[in-house]
């Protein structure tokens, strides 16, 4: 008994059409994505900014250029190797409203933070706190030029323990270790500073004793960092998050270095960065980190290492160049919040397309015509079925099971075709059949020179991506009919 498998028919067809592209109807569906030319990934993001009606209200074919060419660079920017063959992209989507789409950009090596707090420029010149660290220098660059500072990260609140719980969050002071909170608080100042620390970032709280004692020092402090962002600092500094500095107060540790009055802490977790810039955007303050070229991690590692406490300092450049990656900030700006929130979520929509495209570096022609090819290779199959008079679902009877999967069949088919007019309308979708019902590419491609307007095109993983979803469920409703009507 034959059973008619729709999975079968759409994608197995639709997957050839990758080894059959240069001839046939493959010809006009499909066509590689040229990664040495950007036109071609601009074109996908372009197609993708179309589609959305408030969008192509609001931008004229300038402006979304500009939003296409903007997020290409901020993904091809962020790209990083992970593992031994596979590329990812890390790009944080900042949108601000109120301000035109012409400043919308890419900032490639960079992070902007947007605080609840409003940062301080800590002082510059005044480290009487840590009286062995005395050179300018090692913080901000004193001499003009910019350097890198270390920067230590932390996800939890540098507060001490508080027994009546009016600061939430973690046990970072084991009371009965004598609880002085200003003692404790000391000497984890010490430990930091004795690590040559210039940037301290915490993703909750820091005690204000603390806070002041380390901006004294010069030292940036940038507290309540949200979640989202602790992953893209890590990515950029390459540093690793401290889960409990208190633990290593006062106690040794195989990679620990010893301050002032025993303080120890982990000297490898430290990461780089260049000094922290403030920008204002729409009326609103940001922290901008830029990650330092290799060379400067590595005249950072010397000059930690001629201090000769700090015995792990060789190892600094290593660990930093290997845990950190390629970051980007895509700025995304609009005249209100409703247009700027729809085009970031296309831009991060695109993004995702865009990173599956380097494993599947193929697009598949809009406007229809890969829709109106997918309907035709459906009906083709269909009637050869029916004429063979295979049209079963497991094993119910075969004159209601036809029927049902006839009936299942067709209804998939106009599903596809009222999506494909719906975004196109009936002018191009009456050309698009056409040129995809053709006998031969050449005409094909004659037709398609006639439509009205360039046509869209869309990623192939995705589409493929959302195909086989769509197959499973209507396979899995015949099945259902099917049953019940046996």
């Amino acid at each position: 008994m034959h059973t008619v498998d729709l999975q079968k028919w759409l994608l197995d067809w639709f997957h050839r059409l990758q080894d059959e592209h240069e001839h046939g109807i493959s010809s006009i569906v499909l066509h590689p994505l040229k990664w040495s030319d950007p036109d071609d990934a601009i074109a996908l993001v372009l197609s993708m900014l179309k589609s959305k009606p408030l969008i192509a209200r609001r931008c004229c074919s300038v402006t979304l250029r500009l939003l296409a060419t903007s997020t290409l660079q901020a993904f091809l920017g962020s790209l990083h190797s992970e593992g031994k063959t596979r590329l990812q992209a890390n790009v944080r989507v900042l949108s601000v409203a109120a301000l035109p789409f012409q400043a919308s950009e890419a900032l490639k090596g960079q992070l902007l933070l947007d605080l609840p707090l409003t940062l301080t420029v800590p002082r510059a010149g005044d480290r009487s706190v840590n009286t062995s660290i005395n050179d300018k220098e090692s913080f901000s660059g004193g001499d003009g030029v910019e350097q890198a500072l270390t920067l230590a990260l932390f996800d939890v609140s540098l507060v001490p323990f508080d027994p009546d719980g009016a600061v939430p969050g973690l046990r970072i002071y084991r009371a009965g270790d004598d609880g002085d909170d200003e003692r404790a608080m000391s000497a984890l100042l010490s430990a930091l500073l004795h690590l040559r620390v210039g940037v301290v970032v915490s993703q909750k709280l820091v005690h204000p004793w603390l806070h002041r004692q380390l901006e004294a020092a010069g030292v940036w402090v940038i507290p309540r960092v949200a979640a989202r962002h602790m992953s893209f600092i890590q990515r950029l500094s390459g540093a690793s998050p401290h889960p409990d500095p208190w633990a290593f107060v006062g106690n040794a540790g195989d990679d620990a270095d010893e301050g002032v009055s025993g303080a120890r802490l982990p000297f490898s977790s430290l990461g780089a960065v260049h000094p922290p810039k403030i920008r204002y955007i729409g009326g609103r303050q940001y922290v901008v980190l830029r990650a330092p070229r290799a060379e400067l991690v590595g005249a950072l590692s010397q000059r930690l290492s001629a201090h000769s406490t700090l015995t792990n300092a060789t190892t600094f450049e290593r660990n930093v160049l290997s845990r950190r990656s390629s970051v980007a900030t895509l700025l995304v700006c609009g005249p209100d919040r409703n247009v700027v929130s729809e085009v970031s979520i296309i831009v991060e929509g695109a993004l995702v397309c865009l990173e599956r495209a380097l494993a599947e570096p193929w697009l598949l022609r809009g406007g229809g015509v890969w829709e109106a090819a997918a309907a035709a290779e459906l009906r083709r199959n269909l009637d050869v079925e029916k004429a063979r008079g295979g049209l079963r679902v497991d094993d119910g009877k075969e004159r209601t099971s036809s029927r049902t999967v006839r009936r299942g069949i067709q209804v998939f088919i106009e599903c596809l075709e009222a999506t494909a007019f719906r975004r196109c309308g009936p002018t191009v979708w009456s050309q698009a059949k056409a040129a995809a019902s053709a006998a031969t590419s050449t005409e094909a491609q004659s037709r398609l020179a006639q439509l009205e307007r360039p046509l869209d095109v869309e990623s192939f993983a995705s589409v493929a991506n959302a195909l086989q979803f769509a197959v499973d469920a209507s396979s899995c409703v015949m099945r259902i009919r099917a049953v019940a009507r046996a």
